[in-house]
């Protein structure tokens, strides 16, 4: 099985936050956002939406074992 993880940050009026998915499943969430632990990519973006918070890009979580030891910004896959 193919695992895929990246980060997405929230922009609300007075925070903003990181999220990390696996598999569009949050597992790892900054303090504020902790409640959103195990939720769905698409309850994260249907909650976000009615709060009136930005959702800002799925950049990739830096692949540190890229070569010339540039971070590679391509999504991290696991073979599970």
């Amino acid at each position: 099985m193919l695992r895929v993880k990246y980060v997405l940050q929230v922009d609300a009026p007075y925070f903003c936050a990181g999220l990390v998915l696996l598999n569009d499943v949050v597992i790892d969430a900054a303090p504020i956002l902790k409640y959103m632990r195990h939720w769905s990519r698409y309850q994260i973006l249907t909650y976000c939406r009615f709060r009136g918070w930005k959702i800002k890009g799925e950049s990739a979580i830096p692949n540190l074992h890229s070569q010339q030891g540039q971070v590679a910004l391509a999504p991290h896959h696991e073979a599970s």
